[in-house]
């Protein structure tokens, strides 16, 4: 009887954990955050990248049709807030950018970009000027995205403490 009973409590826990580990499909967001010098004139895209210094380089997993945060800052007075709101059918998402210096706020905001993409955006407040990359990537689930070279646990770990789930 005893027997009959571990059986049964191991199957149970076995299709519990084959539960558990059903695929949900995620985004992986890789972002670059330059700054351009407040002396540098402002010319094309191209040019400013060749003067930008990398300030951060933070990197997000995040379920499809969940939204995300990433809050960048070291100064409480200079902070940029990236938001991302996914659609429920993985197809689309649109990003909120906010530059924050010195009390004042430059927004933008960026709808409809497809996933699997990459974009850079811009902008300028105050004598400040940031520069992001992004890069989208989707995933059958975590263990992909983790796996796919681009981002390691140990990374993953570095740059949580940049990175925020909304």
């Amino acid at each position: 009887m005893h027997l009959i009973a571990l059986i049964f409590l191991a199957f149970m826990l076995s299709s519990t954990f084959t539960v558990a580990a059903k695929n949900t499909e995620v985004m992986l967001i890789k972002t670059k955050i330059y700054s351009i010098p407040a002396s540098k004139e402002l010319t094309n895209l191209t040019t400013q990248l060749e003067e930008a210094s990398l300030d951060e380089s933070p990197k997000l997993i995040v379920n499809i049709g969940e939204n995300a945060k990433i809050k960048t800052g070291a100064k409480e007075s200079e902070t940029l807030n990236l938001y991302f709101n996914f659609d429920e059918t993985g197809k689309h998402f649109d990003i909120d950018f906010q530059l924050n210096s010195k009390g004042n706020q430059s927004i933008s905001k960026l709808e409809g970009n497809p996933l699997n993409s990459s974009l850079t955006i811009s902008s300028s407040i105050n004598n400040v000027t940031k520069i992001v990359k992004i890069d989208t990537q989707k995933f059958d689930n975590k263990a992909l995205a983790l796996a796919s070279q681009t981002i390691t646990r140990e990374e993953l770990a570095k740059e949580v403490s940049y990175c925020y789930i909304a």
